[in-house]
């Protein structure tokens, strides 16, 4: 575990073990939930092996690169050479080989990389990178730029598969030495790198805690690069970590104070407990965390009856509540709204069934907002279906899916329908992309773009993180009522797996199921099927298959993913 924040039971056989790993835990024993009298076995290991050497480096201030000691708790004047007032310049004087820089925001990374003028050699395998994103997504990515620049990013609004194309292009090419990344960094990704620069010191809204501060800096110097019979370089137990204060971090923001709060040797880190079932008994929970645990068993007892220790939970009676709990429904309380939920569907039960996006989404927003009422916090995120031009808008999204469009393809399709089709300039992309207030609606959060102020190309790196954002949309919202709705038999079989997995082949299922994007399954069906066993339970892929995709010329990014499936 990269940090304990709650951990899920279950009814398990005597011979089950569970290992638990991780540097972020001072007292093992308050993880334990399960009943008995065994207590977890405990090991630890405290001997100093890495010791960081952490800088700080304030560009908007005195412009000094100061030495922070850990245990003597003091700060030392390191003399330079020069003044830098550009946070790439100061990085590129003190940078090593391979090196992360770590800003908050995805919009701040990309701003970022494309301000940087860093020319390196075309290479050829720098040509053969920019060739196969070109082709995957489009030639205008704002990744490719930083590749010019011996630069690529990593963060949540990239697809899967190109976010692990950069991580081994970041890792084998000598030319690429910086990767940009959000804290997506933290999710347990090993790249080989010997200095990380933090422009920010924020995860999300709030400061990164010393949990994640450490997390960020075990990304450096990683032991399979320190022991490794290549390098040879114990110099990389002491990492180099540079704060740096400029135009990407908080104006508020005191670097002294921050690494003594969180790098300090003798700093007494107290676990904190979020997860209420953790508490040893109900009596230590307070009002709020009381609320939790008891809606938490409530949820589960719904879901599996008998599984939850209240004596009072309620239960509900309808099928369709039965099925958003099933589903995982939290955009509205179920139990209040159950009454309506059951009045909503009865109007629709014996319809014939649904093969139709159109009516699909019309459904949707009839049984489960029609008179429903949502929780705090919900109501922007699901009630936009009750918008004419979003009800629009997602049932051409899922005949895209439907139809199983390549990113190249709904690129260029999202252009065409900003150019063709959308009445406004004005498009929704969120807070984390958003760089004016909603032009329909008073507010306050930036979450729209203006499209008659972007050129061609800023406006096809805007389709790319819609994309992204619209499948989150989909796949972790509007999924949830679909399968609701497949669970009550109102849909048309083939129609639900279109919908789901963008076709109603079974092999291509199959595929799609263990994880492979649809870019690639598609490939592999169109031209290396003899390389493919599968049934509805079983898959295996023949080695074979990455020398002959080769040697037709298939794109690098789809003959990456299946070389990384088959070696995992």
């Amino acid at each position: 575990l990269d940090g304990v924040t709650g951990v899920q039971t279950c009814a398990l056989p005597i011979y089950t073990r569970f290992h638990y790993f991780t540097p972020f835990l001072t007292d093992p024993q308050k993880i334990k939930i399960f009943s008995g009298k065994d207590n977890l076995l405990v090991d630890k290991i405290s001997e100093f092996i890495k010791v960081e050497r952490y800088y700080t480096y304030d560009i908007t201030a005195e412009k000094k690169l100061k030495l922070y000691d850990q245990f003597l708790n003091k700060f030392f004047d390191v003399p330079q050479k020069n003044v830098f007032d550009d946070e790439f310049n100061f990085i590129e004087a003190h940078a090593s080989n391979k090196n992360i820089i770590y800003i908050n925001r995805p919009k701040k990374i990309e701003e970022f990389v494309n301000s940087i003028e860093n020319p390196i050699e075309d290479s050829s395998d720098i040509k053969k990178i920019k060739k196969s994103l070109a082709s995957y997504l489009h030639k205008d990515y704002n990744l490719i730029k930083g590749i010019n620049n011996g630069v690529v990013y990593h963060h949540g609004d990239m697809p899967e598969i190109v976010r692990l194309y950069v991580e081994n292009a970041f890792s084998k090419i000598n030319s690429i030495k910086f990767i940009v990344t959000t804290s997506t960094l933290l999710q347990g990704v090993n790249i080989p790198a010997q200095k990380i620069f933090l422009l920010n010191l924020k995860k999300g809204g709030e400061n990164l805690t010393s949990s994640h501060f450490k997390n960020l800096c075990g990304r450096v110097c990683r032991f399979n690069e320190v022991f490794n019979d290549e390098n040879k370089n114990l110099e990389m137990l002491e990492p180099e970590i540079y704060l740096i204060k400029g135009k990407y971090c908080d104006r508020r923001a005191n670097l002294d104070k921050f690494l003594i709060e969180r790098a300090r040797e003798n700093l007494v880190i107290h676990d904190e407990l979020l997860n209420p079932l953790i508490k040893k008994n109900l009596d230590q929970l307070n009002g709020e965390e009381l609320k939790k645990y008891k809606d938490f068993s409530e949820y589960q007892e719904n879901i599996e009856m008998g599984t939850s220790d209240l004596e009072d939970a309620r239960i509900v009676t309808s099928n369709i509540a039965k099925a958003c709990f099933k589903n995982n429904v939290h955009d509205f309380d179920i139990f209040d709204n159950e009454k309506q939920l059951e009045e909503n569907y009865n109007n629709f039960k014996d319809i014939n069934p649904i093969s139709n996006v159109d009516v699909l989404i019309l459904l949707i927003e009839s049984i489960f907002l029609w008179k429903i009422k949502l929780k705090d916090g919900y109501v922007e995120n699901f009630k936009r279906l009750e918008n004419k031009d979003a009800k629009q808008f997602y049932s051409m999204f899922l005949e895209w899916r439907i139809s199983g469009k390549s990113y190249n393809e709904m690129i260029n399709n999202f252009l065409w329908y900003w150019s063709n089709k959308k009445k406004d300039t004005y498009v929704y992309v969120g807070t984390k992309w958003g760089e004016i207030t909603s032009p329909y609606k008073e507010g306050f959060r930036e979450v729209y773009v203006d499209l008659s102020k972007k050129t061609e190309s800023q406006k096809v790196n805007i389709a790319i993180i819609k994309i992204k954002e619209e499948q989150d949309f989909i796949d972790y919202k509007l999924m949830q009522y679909i399968e609701v709705l497949n669970d009550l038999d109102l849909l048309d079989e083939g129609f639900y797996n279109k919908i789901k997995y963008g076709t109603d082949n079974q092999v291509m299922i199959r595929m799609l199921k263990e994880g492979f994007s649809m870019e690639l399954t598609k490939v592999i069906m169109k031209s290396y099927c003899e390389y493919i066993d599968a049934d509805k339970d079983f898959l295996k892929v023949k080695r074979e298959i990455i020398d002959r995709m080769k040697s037709n010329g298939e794109n690098e990014i789809l003959i990456f993913e299946i070389q990384y499936y088959i070696s995992n």
